[in-house]
């Protein structure tokens, strides 16, 4: 059986034909040629680009217009064969004597190296064995332009090894990233290489779904807009960085905190020193901004109010 590839950025059609065949098309007027791409589909314009140089140069020097790339590191998708079947939407094709791990790496590599490529989401999910997703890993890193970092606003995280968002992180344009999410399997030395680097420091958004049994250093999330974080405790001492140095930012909107084990009630008396313990709890707090604090045991939420 052939390899099944489903790839995002791979799409097939009957135009892939060498340009000797189609010399009218190389001597369509430059205007013509612009305006038979701007009617093409994002996806399509990877195999029009193979049409002749000039479509190749006019397609490469605009907006990809491809807003979300999910890459996903399965083992059905990374075998290498001597042919496959390519999916997109309800069609596909198959081809014979081509390995299409190379032909979606081509077509990946068109679209990120686009200088005006502008992603929403950039996402990554693995659930192969680690020598895989380090040769993809290592791969992407390569494909990269030190000159030219991807404009990306949200970055997903789904691959539970500690150097892989650490190897990303820094092909990203820091400033642009807004939103990070890693889903780290509760691994925390995946997330503790990132809180020096300019991606985190600027970014305004924040998800990580476990940092396992360790405890997050929690001025690390002082200078976004929203975060979630689930952490192995939220101590007294980090109650009252949050009380004295997060409520007073401009910035913060909102932050939920979660963990396996139950807060301390004095977590709470840092904001309401008169609190007895019962479930849920809710208080408004004030400090020259309003803001409503919501605990239940196990998590906290706060939120700003307008």
């Amino acid at each position: 059986m052939g390899e099944r590839v489903s790839f995002l950025s791979r799409i097939c059609t009957e135009n892939e034909r060498p340009c000797s065949k189609a010399p009218s098309m190389s001597n369509l007027p430059l205007d013509v040629i612009h305006k038979i791409v701007e009617k093409v589909e994002p996806i399509e314009r990877l195999s029009v680009r193979k049409v002749c140089r000039n479509f190749r140069a006019i397609v490469d020097n605009k907006d990809p217009g491809i807003k979300r790339v999910v890459l996903n590191i399965h083992h059905s998708q990374f075998q290498i064969h001597s042919h496959c079947t390519v999916n997109y939407n309800d069609r596909n094709e198959r081809f014979k004597g081509v390995n299409g791990l190379k032909m979606a790496e081509t077509d990946l590599s068109v679209v990120m190296k686009n200088s005006k490529l502008q992603l929403e989401v950039l996402e990554f999910q693995g659930y192969d064995r680690i020598q895989k997703k380090e040769t993809f890993m290592n791969w992407f890193k390569e494909m990269s332009d030190s000159k030219n970092l991807y404009k990306v606003k949200r970055i997903d995280f789904s691959i539970n090894l500690p150097t892989f968002a650490a190897t990303i992180f820094p092909l990203l344009q820091p400033g642009f990233l807004e939103e990070i999410c890693i889903y780290c399997s509760g691994n925390p030395d995946y997330v503790d290489q990132l809180f020096e680097m300019e991606q985190w420091k600027r970014a305004k958004s924040i998800f990580i779904d476990s940092y396992g049994e360790k405890h997050f250093p929690i001025e690390n999330l002082f200078h976004l807009t929203h975060f979630f974080i689930d952490t192995a405790y939220l101590s007294v001492a980090d109650a009252v960085k949050i009380r004295d140095i997060l409520l007073k930012s401009t910035v913060f909107e909102s932050g939920i905190i979660t963990s396996r084990n139950i807060f301390s009630v004095g977590v709470v008396r840092v904001f309401n020193p008169n609190f007895i313990a019962r479930r849920p709890f809710r208080v408004d707090y004030d400090n020259g901004s309003h803001f409503s604090l919501l605990y239940d045991h196990i998590s906290i939420k706060i939120e700003k109010k307008k």
